[in-house]
């Protein structure tokens, strides 16, 4: 509607201009005087032609100007739709899995799309988001490279040391841990990303309300119970699918044991309890990492265990009531098959093959001053009801190495 009556009101002025200034021109060239009146009718006829081929030029040319403009915004946004889907689709994997090398989410034609189609987006970009845009898809093309050389180790080294580029500060700690896997259920990647990143992504969604609210602090999983929350004392809480309690506590990847907790408490695998200085310390309990059997539950000082249980601890009877330990049941992955074989093989006796039933196990309690032996058990009960995957194993090299007729039933 706007052209349209802009362009009247040019049409209105040119006319009214001519029929004004014309002869006012031409009396000055006439010495005060008009033309004929045929040589008047034929000049207007001239001058208005003129205008009206003027008019046409600038309409032709401002048509032109709007249909580039309008050829530039569709090519616009049709450059941002594509560059916005793999660049989520990236950054969703790297969020999502912030500890995995393998980057099957990143398209390896990011870089070609973003050359291609830079000229169609700068515009609409200030200096500082293209940069950032620029450094971005850097990180996930050189993280596909890497991972497409079949070296994920390397492209998970790579991305830990480049995730400040796309996420909040407050998470990077909570991202390098043993409980990175908790990330996987976040219910809006975007929220975890940084405050550059994020306007990159706003710009090229062309959307105020693009993302969701951050306080950088925050996360919610996929059904919105808390995932991760930074706490004003500078530890991080994270909870898993049911809303269990994992850690509360300081975490640091260069922590002295490696597990990236530096002090507080934590649930992991191998370790439930206390951290101090970055080793366990108070009160905590270790268990195997396979099948995930305690090994000891107590009191800890600076990474070794002290007063507390010390379980499934293999004994020999030498004497009516007396046993001398031999080893622990579970080792750190619970394959025990070969310390017993090598027992039962008679290389730790010089006098023959250990028979089956003078081998116990024991839990053992330490105290400060002494230790008590608890819950004597034989071995073969113990593995009947904790190990039968190996006692047959057992069984029969014990048969094999001493000729015992041994009943395995």
């Amino acid at each position: 509607m706007i052209p349209v009556i802009l362009w009247g009101t040019f049409i209105v002025f040119f006319v009214l201009a001519t029929l004004h200034f014309l002869p006012q021109l031409v009396c000055w060239i006439n010495g005060g005087a008009l033309f004929s009146t045929d040589v008047m009718v034929n000049l207007y006829v001239a001058v208005f032609n003129l205008e009206a081929a003027l008019l046409i030029a600038l309409l032709i040319y401002s048509l032109q100007v709007s249909s580039e403009r309008r050829d530039h915004r569709a090519r616009s946004r049709n450059a941002k739709r594509i560059l916005l889907t793999e660049l989520e689709s990236g950054l969703e994997y790297i969020v999502r899995q912030p500890k995995v090398g393998n980057t099957a989410g990143i398209s390896s034609l990011l870089s070609d799309l973003l050359i291609a189609y830079l000229p169609d987006i700068q515009k609409d970009l200030l200096p500082n988001q293209l940069h950032h845009l620029i450094k971005v898809t850097d990180i996930l093309i050189s993280m596909a490279h890497r991972s497409a050389n079949q070296d994920s180790s390397e492209a998970a080294d790579y991305l830990q040391s480049n995730l400040y580029f796309l996420v909040q500060e407050s998470f990077l700690p909570a991202m390098g841990s043993p409980f990175a896997d908790a990330f996987f259920r976040i219910g809006d990647f975007r929220t975890a990303l940084n405050e550059e990143t994020r306007k990159v992504l706003t710009a090229l969604a062309s959307k105020e309300t693009y993302l969701s609210p951050v306080d950088g602090k925050r996360l919610l999983d996929t059904k919105g119970n808390p995932l991760v929350e930074i706490m004003d004392n500078g530890r991080t809480r994270i909870w898993d699918e049911k809303g269990t309690l994992l850690c509360d506590a300081v975490l640091d990847t260069d922590s002295t044991d490696l597990a990236g907790i530096k002090e507080g408490w934590a649930r992991l695998p191998s370790y439930e309890g206390e951290y101090r200085s970055g080793l366990r310390n108070g009160r905590g309990c270790s268990y195997s990492v396979l099948y995930h059997h305690k090994l000891f539950d107590g009191i800890w000082q600076d990474g070794k265990p002290q007063t507390g249980i010390w379980f499934d601890i293999v004994v020999q009877r030498t004497g009516e009531d007396t046993y001398e330990k031999l080893f622990p049941y579970w080792k750190d992955h619970s394959l025990t098959e070969s310390a017993i074989m090598k027992l039962f093989s008679g290389e730790w006796e010089e006098e023959g093959v250990i028979q089956l039933d003078e081998l116990f196990v024991v839990d053992v309690q330490r105290h400060e001053d002494r230790s008590d032996v608890i819950n004597l058990r034989p071995l073969e009960q113990f593995m009947v009801q904790q190990d039968p995957k190996h006692r047959q194993v057992v069984l029969d090299q014990l048969r094999e190495w001493s000729g015992a007729a041994i009943d395995d039933q």
